[in-house]
Order: C-alpha cells, then sequence, then structure tokens
C-alpha cells in the first residue's frame, strides 16, 4: 500500500517551525536551528505502524481537549494521533521513572 504524503503540509509545518524560532530564539536553548530541521526530517522518515484501538468517548474527548490545550500552547495544529502518541510517550516515561524507585 502506498503512503500518502501530503508536502504541502510538511513543508508549511516546517516554515511555521522556522517562523516561531525567529520569533523566540530563546525556545531553541542550546539546540539550533539545523539540529531542530534535522529531528524533524528524522520523525518524518520513521515507519509508523496504523494501530486501530477503542476508546471510550469520554476519553476521545479528554484527548481531543489536549489537542486543543497544544494547539493553544504551540500555535500549531496538534491532530489527535498526534495527541494520543505524546499522551503514550508521556506515559510511558512517567511509567518507567516510577519503575525505577
Amino acid at each position: 500500500m502506498a503512503k500518502v504524503l501530503y508536502l504541502p503540509t510538511i513543508k508549511q509545518s516546517l516554515d511555521n517551525l522556522v517562523r516561531i524560532v525567529a520569533e523566540h530564539p530563546e525556545l531553541l536553548g542550546e539546540s539550533s536551528a539545523a539540529e531542530w530541521e534535522a529531528t524533524l526530517k528524522e520523525h518524518i522518515k520513521k515507519p509508523k505502524t496504523p494501530q486501530a484501538i477503542r476508546l471510550p468517548d469520554e476519553l476521545l474527548a479528554r484527548v481531543d481537549a489536549y489537542a486543543a490545550q497544544l494547539d493553544s500552547e504551540i500555535h500549531i495544529s496538534v491532530s489527535r494521533s498526534d495527541a494520543i502518541r505524546r499522551l503514550l510517550v508521556l506515559g510511558l516515561e512517567k511509567a518507567g521513572d516510577e519503575g525505577q524507585k
């Protein structure tokens, strides 16, 4: 099955990041814009396996609220899938931290 990449959307996202960095250079910390761009390009190339899961409407509403919160904080559109991935990473990191105590 062929994968469809929406290159205009990817380019727009990269352009938005460049604009944000130009407006707020303090966000880079010790990283450079080139490092950010390399990381994003690497992330885009990583294979992702589609997963279908059933979630209660209440949980989906919480995920959507989190995505909206991220939208307002970083001023970049965050999809439900992006929000779920971020929440999974945060939860797994927290579980790993607690498992080491």
